[in-house]
């Protein structure tokens, strides 16, 4: 489907699901005065929702700058929140022996590892370079459940890392996202618990609210998004995201610089 194609049949849409960076955000962080508003009028006739990797905290302050009130999908999918009380609604976080091998394994092959829980971020040996990030960092020493684990992250994975947890999958009972779009040397590994994915934040939102996959419109990018499309009803990628999303959208919407995520709100919900 191309950008612009006006041959889609019309639905009644119950929920706008939306990714964050490179659809909502561009690489200024920032939201365009046109999404913002776009965003605002669909709020009146949809469940409006981000649905990110990043965890709650560290994208609150977009929810707070659009006010949005609906359930908000974090950390790839493990973590829905409330955001009128910032209360946990449902999670699936990791088995906590399994986020410790996976932990040790990878930073005895020399990665870089984050580890995150709904509040921080725990790493070692790269702190600085994260100077303002929107969660804590702490060392890895100061984290006292390892039961409270969401997502174990690698930055910068090679590829003898990624054949490794890769190998994980299933036997430990995890699941995998690789940005192969940005090349396993400069890309992310988020490792989660099994089954657990936009995928399955979507299923599990559509169950909080009582509607039906199939009535909502999910937006995003990037490879980590592809889940989070196939369990919507209407897919559409960004026209500045990788070519596999846009091979399985319904529609491909203008790129984040040109405000795309305003035309779906025009063109589907208003």
């Amino acid at each position: 489907m191309t950008v612009g194609d006006d041959k889609m049949e019309p639905m009644r849409y119950k929920a706008l699901l939306l990714d964050i960076d490179g659809t909502v955000v561009g690489k200024d962080y920032a939201i365009s005065e046109r999404v913002k508003e776009a965003i605002g009028k669909a709020k009146e006739k949809v469940l409006v929702s981000l649905c990110s990797q990043r965890q709650y905290v560290a994208f609150a302050h977009y929810v707070e700058e659009l006010d949005l009130t609906a359930l908000q999908i974090a950390s790839g999918g493990t973590q829905i929140v409330d955001p009128k009380t910032d209360k946990e609604i449902w999670a699936k976080r990791m088995d906590k022996q399994i986020a410790k091998e996976l932990y040790q394994g990878l930073a005895e092959r020399g990665e870089t590892v984050f580890i995150n829980d709904d509040k921080f971020v725990y790493q070692d040996g790269r702190v600085d370079e994260y100077d303002g990030y929107p969660v804590p960092i702490k060392p890895v020493k100061e984290l006292a459940d390892w039961w409270s684990i969401l997502v174990i992250g690698v930055d910068g994975i090679s590829e003898a890392s990624w054949r490794w947890v890769e190998s994980l999958e299933g036997v430990q009972g995890v699941r995998v996202f690789s940005d192969k779009s940005q090349g396993l040397k400069h890309g992310y590994a988020s490792i989660s618990a099994r089954g657990v994915s936009k995928q399955r934040g979507i299923i599990e939102y559509c169950r909080l609210n009582k509607i039906k996959p199939e009535e909502v419109i999910a937006v995003g990018d990037d490879l980590n998004d592809y889940p989070m499309l196939m369990a919507a009803g209407l897919k559409v990628a960004m026209g500045n995201g990788v070519e596999e999303l846009k091979a399985i959208a319904d529609f491909v919407c203008p790129p984040v610089g040109e405000d795309g995520v305003a035309t779906v709100v025009e063109k589907f919900i208003l």
